[in-house]
């Protein structure tokens, strides 16, 4: 393995910078609009349950890229997804969506909006938390429930690899 840096190149006489130029930059992250998912509460305990999400935004000059969203328990338990392009109408509002499934017998409680990230074509983006949504009046908070839970993480009882010696 030879691995070249920027010196090395510039030694053998290739050039390793590149100018971008452009009359209009866009430095400004895109806004969401409108946000809602459905069902607000889903039930695990007899199968898997899939949240379906829908939202809405504008940019002002690439256009919007898409969005990440994670959903927090209070003990940490993480879910996480995306949302995707749908749409975009002749006022450059995009229509986003996406969905969010929750496994059968997932540890059942209120799972909070952790963060929202917004993202345009140029790689600028929006953050937002659960109190920024509350305050632009979008849902939040997602309830699991189900009565049996699965909070055991597996246990490995063999681990064995073939072959053991490789002559190269």
């Amino acid at each position: 393995l030879h691995v070249y840096d920027a010196d090395s190149f510039r030694s053998m006489g290739f050039q390793v910078e590149i100018t971008v130029t452009s009359q209009t930059q866009d430095i400004t992250p895109p806004d969401i609009l409108s946000f809602d998912f459905t069902p607000k509460t889903v039930d695990v305990s007899q199968s898997f349950a899939r949240v379906q999400f829908t939202a809405t935004a504008r940019d002002d000059i690439s256009g919007v890229k898409g969005a990440n969203f994670h959903f927090r328990l209070g003990n940490g338990e993480l879910r996480s997804g995306s949302l995707g392009v749908k749409s975009v109408d002749n006022n450059g509002i995009t229509t986003l969506g996406g969905t969010l499934s929750f496994p059968q017998l997932i540890e059942s409680g209120t799972y909070v909006l952790f963060q929202l990230s917004l993202m345009d074509l140029a790689d600028n983006v929006h953050n937002y938390d659960a109190d920024s949504f509350r305050s632009l009046g979008f849902p939040a908070e997602i309830f699991v429930t189900g009565q049996a839970q699965d909070t055991t993480p597996p246990d490995l009882l063999t681990f064995d690899f073939t072959p053991k010696t490789i002559d190269v």
